[in-house]
């Protein structure tokens, strides 16, 4: 009773210094001469970091820290109308509202995730114009960089640079979805796919440790489905601009030791996706990472306390929608009936309606309220749309109304991604089931090619692998991909020429060209699905045929 009792006058005491700052800061804000008010909000700061400090919560510590530091960032004599000063000020004010619902976390008598406060110690660093932190800040974790001999000597050579460009291009494709929030999971398992290239191509040259724990870290986060915070997209840009670095400056780029703070952010998010990959064990037990206390599970639920925004905003939110998705209903309605239809105020309406979206969280409805707008962006002005046109919009408001409802229920963001593969059944039903068997197509050509390889050339193997891609080729034309259906012929004539007809065993580098060809058509596959065509995706492909000689 006692540790009840303590907890909430701890948590009273919180809420209570919280709501003093912010009063202080806001008359600071609005009377910015008054130095005194400045140094009330940073008393109080100080008084929550004492208080955080007993807790032991050391990302809390942090982040009063961080808002002191920017506070002390403004300068002397500054003017309250420079763009640096605003940044500060709502940075703070922002900081102080996260601290708030942090307050829900003690409610809830958990421990916080440091990391989960990252994003607001990071708003306050950018805007004093200070470095971000990555998500391994608290991974208090000290570790010498290596990896295990491999038998297989590497050489570094011409060809070395030719594949190192190559799957380079695979990592920025698949990041470049990730920085846009779309086809998020294929594009992870697509840039996982790469860097598990690159760590087979550098073996043990002084460089590869990076690569391998950065390789086995996606593959652990591909399994456990991790979130692709900005924090994570930032690190995944620095890993590219390595790569850059490293074909750029070859081959003295590969002789040098690895960038030890990028390892240890790998490390740390392979400590928190907890996996049974070999490749994942293996870095785990050769760095002798430990056992966190908390996982990526726990982190997301803790993001979504202090980011999502609260039922209150959400009910305010839904109500304000409601005007706007009303208007797109009657502009639909009325030009149903024969009646005046303006695109580009039905254009601008979707558009409104998918920024809010986002900036609720609700990504997935944002995305597909996107797309639309942008096809009603490109119709004529005064045209009446056909009716199919007309249907398609008024699946997607309800899609996004029903995305809405649930998110007030109750639902989680991540319940809510996963409804979107419903909607898009429903929507573009023939569409998907194609795709769908094509990928089915993709992946039995995968396991059929292991399984003649594993059996020493048992063609037996390949007896449906032909007339399944004959399938994918068909499915492909009649989707309108006739450079993928391409493709497939080339991968057909590839199975009949040099395994069916003259039973030849391909070689390790054969087999992983032939995987990434696979592996590119699986991930232009997925573009399908959202309509969005990815040609370069295909390039990388026909990239890895011509070099196969087909």
């Amino acid at each position: 009773m006692s540790a009840i009792f303590s907890a909430e006058a701890i948590k009273g005491e919180l809420g209570t210094t919280i709501q003093q700052a912010q009063s202080s800061l806001e008359d600071f804000s609005e009377n910015t001469t008054e130095l005194a008010l400045l140094e009330q909000v940073q008393d109080y700061i100080r008084q929550l970091r004492g208080i955080f400090q007993v807790l032991e919560e050391q990302g809390a510590i942090s982040v009063c820290d961080e808002v002191n530091a920017s506070l002390n960032a403004l300068p002397d004599g500054f003017d309250a109308a420079d763009a640096t000063v605003k940044s500060i000020l709502e940075a703070v004010s922002q900081t102080l509202v996260i601290l708030n619902r942090y307050l829900e976390l003690l409610s809830l008598r958990q421990k916080a995730v440091p990391a989960v406060l990252l994003p607001a110690i990071n708003t306050l660093r950018l805007a004093r114009k200070a470095p971000a932190l990555g998500e391994g800040y608290f991974f208090d974790f000290s570790f010498k960089a290596g990896k295990p001999p491999s038998k297989v000597p590497v050489r570094i050579n011409r060809e070395t640079l030719v594949k190192l460009r190559k799957f380079r291009q695979m990592y920025q494709a698949g990041l470049l979805h990730v920085i846009r929030g779309d086809r998020a999971k294929g594009a992870v398992r697509y840039m996982a796919l790469a860097l598990g290239r690159i760590d087979q191509l550098l073996g043990n040259a002084p460089c590869a440790p990076l690569w391998w724990v950065a390789s086995a870290a996606m593959e652990a986060m591909v399994q456990n489905d991790a979130s692709m915070t900005p924090t994570r997209k930032r690190l995944f840009s620095l890993l590219e601009r390595e790569m850059r670095t490293l074909i750029q400056k070859a081959p003295e780029s590969l002789r040098q030791p690895n960038n030890a703070a990028l390892i240890k952010e790998f490390l740390f998010l392979l400590a928190l996706n907890k996996s049974d990959s070999l490749k994942a064990k293996h870095v785990a037990t050769f760095y002798h990472l430990p056992t966190l206390s908390y996982s990526e599970a726990l982190l997301e639920e803790q993001r979504q306390v202090l980011f999502s925004p609260g039922r209150g905003v959400l009910a305010s939110v839904a109500e304000a929608l409601k005007e706007d998705i009303s208007a797109i209903k009657e502009s639909v309605d009325q030009v149903a009936r024969g009646g005046p239809f303006s695109s580009k105020e039905l254009y601008a309406r979707l558009k409104k309606v998918a920024d809010i979206y986002v900036m609720v969280g609700l990504t997935s409805p944002a995305n597909v309220l996107k797309g639309q707008a942008d096809i009603v962006g490109g119709w004529a002005d005064n045209a009446a749309p056909r009716h199919e046109d007309l249907l398609k919009i008024a699946d997607v408001v309800l899609y996004a109304e029903s995305a809405l409802a649930r998110l007030l229920q109750g639902h989680s963001h991540k319940d809510l991604e996963g409804e979107n593969k419903a909607f898009q059944v429903q929507l573009h039903e023939a569409r998907v089931v194609l795709i769908d068997e094509s990928e089915s197509g993709l992946a039995l050509a995968k396991r059929a090619i292991s399984a003649y390889m594993d059996s020493e050339g048992d063609r037996l193997h390949l007896s449906n692998v032909v007339s399944t891609l004959v399938g994918v080729r068909g499915a492909l034309i009649f989707l309108n991909s006739n450079d993928a259906a391409t493709i497939v012929s080339r991968i057909i004539v590839f199975i009949q020429r040099d395994l069916l007809e003259n039973g030849a065993l391909i070689d390790a580098s054969q087999l992983e060209l032939f995987a990434d060809a696979l592996s590119s058509l699986e991930f232009y596959l997925e573009g399908l699905l959202s309509s969005s065509e990815n040609m370069d995706i295909l390039k990388l492909a026909v990239h890895s045929l011509n070099s196969l000689k087909v």
